[in-house]
């Protein structure tokens, strides 16, 4: 429809009434709900709404901000994504990549929204105050997440982003990076390190053969340009290793990694 792809398409211009059908959508969205069981027809009707709000460009997308009650828009999109998350069970149903596509392009679109996102998926965690845990005992990447094993939304979406399913698996990652605002040091800390690896490999946030210095995501002494990493004693692949051995395995040598210099984290630039 956009002939001018370096324009940003006008929805009136093809759709006159646009918002009043957004709204309409949003009215419907933000019904209350207590449960999925509670009102069967309703629940089936917020999916496809979902549906619905995956097709907005992504630069009409915080009108679902603007023209909801934001309140009620919010809470009934994280109510849905809780219900979906703990029915799946970790069984990884495509209807997953629904929900997670609308919330990270709602938080990419609307900073506003991710402190409640943030309370609402890691109840009770402060990234801030680990930071100053982590500094106080000196290390420099977590490798874990804080309070992995709490049963939080947050942690099971954690869990997707090492998942088999590579659709799920992507906007997992791409919906906690949103949930802090894309910051490499908070996401790192946020999910751990082997978990947010694959993302920052991807997104060209590791910086190989180089030292770490004050511009990375931890404040750590400068060192000696002209030094060379050392290369660590890695452990390599055993037959027979249980997935959680195989967890431990590449944890430990990511962490020999980064203690040698041989890896590192950098922050993105803005």
């Amino acid at each position: 429809l956009n002939s001018k792809t370096e324009q940003l398409m006008d929805y009136q211009t093809y759709v006159p009434n646009y918002e009043e059908v957004v709204i309409t959508l949003l009215t419907i969205f933000g019904l209350p709900l207590e449960s999925p069981t509670s009102n069967p027809p309703l629940f089936d009707l917020k999916n496809c709404v979902i549906n619905c709000f995956v097709n907005i460009p992504l630069e009409y997308f915080a009108i679902l901000i603007i023209l909801g009650n934001k309140d009620s828009t919010l809470k009934s999109l994280f109510d849905l994504l809780e219900w979906e998350v703990r029915a799946d069970g970790g069984q990884e149903k495509k209807g997953l990549v629904t929900i997670f596509m609308v919330v990270q392009s709602l938080l990419g679109r609307a900073p506003d929204a991710r402190p409640y996102a943030f309370q609402r998926l890691f109840p009770g965690r402060d990234l801030d105050r680990e930071r100053q845990i982590s500094e106080e005992k000196g290390e420099a990447v977590n490798m874990d997440a804080y309070d992995k094993d709490a049963d939080t939304v947050g942690n099971k979406i954690i869990k997707y982003m090492t998942s088999m399913s590579m659709a799920i698996k992507y906007v997992a990652n791409e919906l906690l990076f949103c949930l802090v605002g894309e910051n490499a040091d908070d996401f790192v800390r946020l999910t751990g390190f082997g978990n947010a690896a694959g993302l920052l490999a991807m997104r060209n946030l590791f910086g190989m053969g180089k030292h770490l210095n004050r511009d990375t995501v931890t404040d750590v002494k400068e060192v000696n340009k002209s030094a060379k990493p050392t290369i660590p004693d890695l452990q390599p692949a055993r037959a027979g290793e249980t997935e959680e051995e195989k967890e431990q395995r590449t944890r430990e040598n990511l962490e020999k990694m980064i203690e040698s210099g041989l890896i590192q984290v950098i922050k993105k630039e803005k």
